[in-house]
C-alpha cells in the first residue's frame, strides 16, 4: 500500500475514495500524522500496483475542480 493523497478534511478524503473505488481501485483512508496538534489529515492509500492509475484519477479530479470554479487548490500526495 502507498499513500497517494493527503486530504484537508474527511469529506474530501471520502469523495476521492469514492471516485477511486468507482474506477475499480480499492482505496483506504487512514489518519495521517498530527502536525503540532492541528489534528490528523486523512490519507488515501491504494495498492502500489495501482498507484499511477489512482494518481491520474486524482489529477482529473483536480482539473475538474479548476473547470468548475475557475481556480484550483493544489492537491499534494
Amino acid at each position: 500500500m502507498i499513500c497517494i493523497y493527503v486530504a484537508t478534511n474527511q469529506i474530501e478524503a471520502d469523495l476521492i475514495r469514492l471516485e477511486l473505488e468507482a474506477a475499480g481501485i480499492p482505496a483506504t483512508i487512514k489518519a495521517g500524522p498530527t502536525p503540532m496538534g492541528s489534528g490528523p489529515y486523512p490519507e488515501i492509500w491504494v495498492s502500489a500496483a495501482q498507484e499511477l492509475e489512482a494518481m491520474e484519477i486524482v489529477a482529473e479530479l483536480e482539473a475538474g475542480d479548476a473547470d468548475a470554479t475557475g481556480t484550483s487548490e493544489e492537491l499534494t500526495p
